[in-house]
C-alpha cells in the first residue's frame, strides 16, 4: 500500500475487509446500498456524466 507516497507494508496481503460496527455505534452510520449497488450505480453516473 502507498499513502503520502511512501509504500508501507500494512500486513493485510490481497484483500482486505472492513468492518462499520465503531462507525455504527458512535456516528449511527447505516449504509443506504450494498457495496455491489453502490458500485453500480456510481458507474452508471459516471458513464451518463463523461464529457463528450
Amino acid at each position: 500500500m502507498i499513502l503520502a507516497g511512501r509504500r508501507i507494508n500494512d500486513g493485510m496481503g490481497k484483500y482486505v475487509a472492513a468492518e462499520i460496527d465503531k462507525a455504527r455505534t458512535l456516528l449511527g452510520y447505516a449504509p443506504e446500498f450494498n457495496v455491489r449497488h453502490g458500485l453500480a450505480k456510481a458507474a452508471k453516473w459516471y458513464f451518463e456524466n463523461l464529457p463528450r
